[in-house]
């Protein structure tokens, strides 16, 4: 589960937090500026997608050790939080109910990686070790790309979008290959394994 984990956080941190930073560019070059003010909606989803590959790849572990019991308590318990959260936030504003929804999801989250970590003996402190590098990594990549953004925002969403592709490539593989990150690593590996066996054939 740890190198399952590493490897999904470090692909969907990384990707969320650049589409959370080129979401104006992103938008318009798909939908036109007049979807502009649905952007802060965008970036806030984000946020909530941040956990949830991690926590159906948790949920999957019930169903590998055939604790669907527990599987169905969980769904159950972080769908009715959901239902109550979206009920109570609804009728103030769509900023407060995504909010809302991304409580919902750390929630849910959490209770999925304790139960986790009694079947597996895989405690929390090290799986938040195994997910921090990645998380600081992908708040990297959006703070970067959010200042380049906002430098070249007079310039055409091509040039936006391509500057800030280039630059996020390079901070994940630089940053990746010095720190040594094991999902990097273990990503390198399996291209390196897909090359090999293409060579082969």
């Amino acid at each position: 589960l740890k190198k399952v984990l590493q490897i999904i956080s470090f692909l969907s941190f990384n990707v969320l937090m650049y589409l959370c930073a080129v979401g104006q560019p992103f938008f318009e070059l798909l939908y036109t500026s007049k979807w502009n003010p649905s952007v802060p909606y965008f970036k806030l989803f984000c946020f909530v997608g941040l956990l949830i590959p991690l926590y159906t790849a948790h949920t999957n572990v019930f169903l590998s050790k055939k604790r669907s019991d527990i599987f169905f308590r969980v769904e159950l318990f972080s769908r009715l939080i959901q239902t109550i959260i979206i009920v109570s936030t609804i009728w103030f504003s769509i900023e407060i109910l995504i909010t809302g929804l991304l409580v919902q999801t750390i929630i849910s989250y959490i209770i999925a990686s304790f139960i986790t970590s009694r079947l597996l003996n895989y405690s929390i402190g090290e799986q938040i070790s195994s997910l921090l590098p990645n998380l600081i990594l992908s708040f990297f990549v959006l703070f970067i790309n959010s200042v380049l953004i906002y430098i070249f925002q007079n310039n055409s969403v091509f040039l936006q979008l391509g500057i800030t592709l280039f630059f996020t490539l390079l901070i994940i593989i630089v940053c990746g290959r010095q720190t040594k990150l094991p999902a990097f690593i273990d990503i390198m590996d399996i291209f390196d394994l897909i090359g090999r066996v293409r060579l082969r054939n």
